[in-house]
């Protein structure tokens, strides 16, 4: 899983000196997207001496091993007023996570913080390295934000976990999104978040094959229903699912077969059973096959030779996080939903709209898979203050996906990588 930059704005006291005890709990707004394994949360503190001041905090919890993965704490210097930096860095941390935004309370924030911290890898904030540091102080600011919460006596210690994975979760999912949440999050170990959309006890879901082998990731899943004749009155609705799921390890990938029994109570699809095979190893060849897709890509050249461009001024960019990659810098642009969870054939990298890669040697290459995303971007490009410094060159569409293997290649030039013969830039794709 990739990690993300932290960011802390600190006071002139010591780190260790908890300023939330100076302050009382305003608000928190959080993203409904707990069935992706992931909330990003945006927690605002008064001070008690002038609550004209606002502490704000912007936390991304990730609930498999990454914990707090990115973390930004600010004091705005006017009142009730971020500076549009600052709100950038909510938009990039919550856009890409698509669902919507939900208000919580101290019992909310104060559970989905101490969950996320107790399935953080220690070794992350081991480590001597940048990375390893932003862990560590990430973990202490939100030790001190648990400690303050406890103490203002607003915590709620008898509420039950569950209700507040549901308060982060759809209000309601498709029976295609059920299967594919309940999958993704066994496959990701993260059995309590699949508790709400089942009613197989927790301690059997921990024995399922579906949490052997450490982490994973959902990468391909393709599933088939039969519907089933219900044999309680209760029970509107009642389906069987197979599914053929494609799951990515640190190891390599593996592929399972799940069964799912589904019942629609009270208008919600619930999974009353569960059944899978033991994971079979697949070559990396076997799963290029089963996760290809076709690119469609633009090139630019960049007038001024410019490998990266701090202030892109290209308006789809704007929550786009840069990611430096060995051949450039890299801005993947998400949708604005995950509706794309909403399918059989769910496939994970269907969850971006297109990418961005500004290259050392002076090139803008542009991807997505969808053909009117792309020409959605280009139109962007062409109409942005950025146009006057770029140059369209040729327009590709490949088969098999080479963006990302372009971007690992360090000082690699996308017009000498491909074969000639592709058309110009008056052409269609």
């Amino acid at each position: 899983m990739n990690r993300r930059n932290f960011k802390v704005v600190e006071g002139g006291l010591s780190e260790h000196y908890n300023t939330f005890k100076d302050c009382n709990f305003y608000r928190c707004t959080g993203t409904n997207t707990r069935l992706m394994g992931v909330v990003a949360l945006h927690v605002q503190w008064k001070k008690n001496e002038n609550p004209k001041i606002t502490v704000h905090q912007f936390i991304h919890l990730d609930f498999s091993e990454l914990g707090p993965d990115n973390y930004y704490e600010v004091i705005p210097e006017k009142p009730h007023r971020l500076t549009k930096s600052e709100m950038r860095v909510w938009k990039e941390m919550s856009e890409p996570l698509g669902g919507s935004q939900v208000n919580l309370n101290e019992t909310d924030v104060y559970f989905l913080i101490k969950e996320a911290l107790g399935k953080m890898n220690p070794y992350l904030e081991k480590e001597k390295t940048p990375d390893g540091d932003e862990y560590r102080l990430a973990r202490l600011r939100l030790e001190l934000t648990l400690e303050a919460l406890e103490d203002s006596g607003r915590v709620d210690m008898s509420i039950s976990p569950e209700r507040i994975t549901e308060k982060v979760s759809p209000d309601w999912c498709s029976k295609q999104e059920t299967v594919n949440y309940f999958i993704m999050r066994m496959m990701d170990r993260d059995p309590e978040a699949a508790c709400t959309i089942t009613t197989i006890p927790l301690e059997e879901l921990k024995k399922s094959p579906l949490m052997e082998h450490g982490i994973k990731t959902l990468m391909k899943a393709s599933t088939k229903e039969e519907k089933v004749v219900p044999v309680k009155a209760s029970v509107k609705q009642a389906i069987a699912t197979t599914t053929q799921a494609v799951a990515g390890t640190e190891n390599g990938y593996m592929l399972y077969r799940v069964a799912l029994d589904l019942e629609l109570r009270n208008k919600t699809w619930m999974i009353t059973g569960c059944q899978s095979s033991e994971a079979m190893k697949m070559s990396s060849f076997e799963a290029a096959m089963q996760l290809d897709r076709p690119e469609y890509i633009t090139l630019f050249r960049l007038a001024d030779g410019a490998g990266s461009m701090e202030d892109p001024e290209i308006p789809m960019m704007n929550a786009c996080l840069p990611v430096l990659m060995p051949n450039g810098t890299l801005y993947v642009r998400y949708n604005g939903d995950n509706s794309y969870v909403d399918s059989y054939e769910y496939l994970m990298n269907n969850d971006m709209y297109g990418a961005y890669l500004f290259t050392e040697q002076g090139e803008l290459v542009i991807m997505s898979p969808d053909m009117v995303h792309i020409s959605m971007m280009e139109l962007d490009i062409l109409s942005s203050p950025a146009a006057a410094r770029m140059k369209l060159v040729k327009r590709y569409k490949s088969v098999n996906q080479i963006f990302q293997t372009f971007a690992q290649m360090p000082g690699a030039n996308f017009e000498d990588m491909v074969e000639t013969g592709d058309p110009s830039p008056d052409d269609d794709y």
